[in-house]
């Protein structure tokens, strides 16, 4: 009972967290904002949540997840390790332009970094696979992730104030050039892979995952996922086993 208690308050807390950032935005919401909305103490809140920032990382790791099982229909992570990583970065980036407020949102959290995530050990995986050096480390994974959070965040700013003008096809490309350069992996090869990623992307239907925007009347995930009749993900598979080709030992 006791646990049934505390998981039903720490859903509650991340449920309106979510509205909250929705209503107000990721900077502006504060933990006392969370605190009133959820009519809790802030001890309490605290308890649960050290800070809006570990609410928001919560949220993301579920929304991640969802992202994940559906990449997975398309492309085989244990096969092309580094071609999943490239497509998930763009699976994400697409969710959640679907609605503004959410990709705000989504570009606001990684303004104050956090190279502790799901997506550095996929990129660890990724980078050991793909130029055949076990020996790269989290610390490597780390520096990646940080290079790539920098240039991502700062692209972003300056397309938003209108300083540059650039797609979000342009915006991943360059950030992954940059952060990739960390490896001296060849650049013609990561372009080949980069617009591999970007036609598996473009052939994955919206899947509508909520980040932070609601609405009840909306398809559940699980149904959204099964509701593309149309969709080939079998030739999808067999294009992306063939158009990456890791570099030679």
């Amino acid at each position: 009972m006791k646990y049934q208690k505390s998981h039903i308050t720490k859903m509650n807390i991340l449920e309106t967290s979510r509205h909250c950032f929705y209503e107000y935005g990721y900077k502006n919401t504060t933990m006392r904002i969370i605190g009133k909305k959820c009519n809790i103490s802030q001890s309490l809140l605290y308890y649960y949540f050290k800070s809006k920032h570990d609410v928001a990382t919560e949220l993301m790791a579920d929304f991640y997840q969802k992202s994940e099982d559906v990449l997975s229909q398309y492309i085989n992570q244990q096969q092309e390790p580094f071609l999943y990583l490239l497509c998930l970065c763009r699976l994400l980036y697409k969710e959640v332009q679907k609605d503004p407020k959410e990709q705000r949102f989504y570009e606001e959290i990684f303004e104050n970094g956090n190279p502790d995530r799901p997506f550095t050990h996929v990129l660890l995986k990724a980078i050991q696979e793909y130029t055949h050096n076990p020996s790269l480390s989290i610390a490597d994974a780390i520096i990646i992730v940080t290079i790539g959070d920098c240039i991502w965040t700062k692209l972003i700013e300056m397309n938003r104030t209108s300083t540059l003008s650039m797609t979000s096809k342009e915006i991943l490309r360059i950030t992954d050039i940059t952060r990739f350069s960390y490896l001296d992996i060849d650049k013609s090869k990561l372009e080949q892979a980069i617009a591999c990623a970007d036609q598996i992307v473009d052939s994955i239907p919206i899947q509508n995952f909520k980040l932070i925007s609601f609405d009840p009347e909306s398809l559940s995930p699980v149904n959204q996922a099964t509701e593309n009749p149309n969709k080939d993900n079998g030739s999808v598979k067999i294009y992306a086993q063939n158009c990456l080709q890791a570099p030679a030992e």
